[in-house]
């Protein structure tokens, strides 16, 4: 018999960076993606046998839900829940496409586009945040040419040509409206 979406349950030390899962902190159900491990001046920020994860739907609890990196040891002895067809959909709406980065930071959450690369922006601790690959969890150098989305989707392939919505990931950042309003 045959089931849909195709789902594996695995542990976090047994999955690749870039790979898209659900896992658990205190009674709730997160998405996450697998991440390299980032190195904060000498000694690894998030290093170890599990790996380090972005929880990115609904993000890190102590950040007020921005999707943020965590050591894998947070859930190392929890099964996890792995999408292996994830796939992200990047938005079309214009009010969601933003050419080009100001500071090189963009808000937690966005989808990055570096070069061919795409990324997900995320907390590395209360100040920094870093790009990461969704396809290799590497870290990412955006730059101004960089360009950014404000609003985008990972869904799941089901029977036929059907996409499920695993979750839908929104920046907090605001676009400034291409028009003046007449009242100005």
């Amino acid at each position: 018999m045959q089931f849909f979406p195709h789902l594996k349950a695995a542990r976090i030390n047994q999955i690749q960076p870039g790979t898209c899962f659900a896992f658990d902190i205190i009674g709730t159900t997160h998405i996450g993606i697998a991440v390299v491990p980032v190195f904060v001046g000498e000694a690894p920020a998030f290093a170890g046998e599990a790996g380090a994860l972005i929880a990115v739907s609904p993000g890190r609890p102590d950040l007020e839900g921005d999707p943020g990196l965590l050591h894998g040891s947070v859930i190392q002895h929890q099964p996890i829940l792995i999408f292996p067809e994830a796939r992200v959909i990047v938005p079309t709406d214009r009010q969601h496409i933003h050419l080009g980065l100001d500071d090189r930071s963009p808000p937690r959450g966005a989808l990055v586009m570096v070069g061919d690369d795409l990324g997900v922006a995320a907390a590395v601790d209360e100040h920094e945040t870093g790009v990461f690959s969704l396809s290799t969890g590497a870290v990412l150098d955006p730059n101004d040419g960089s360009v950014w989305f404000s609003s985008w989707e990972i869904v799941h392939p089901g029977p036929g040509d059907a996409q499920h919505r695993i979750c839908r990931v929104t920046t907090s950042q605001t676009r400034v409206p291409d028009e003046i309003p007449e009242e100005l």
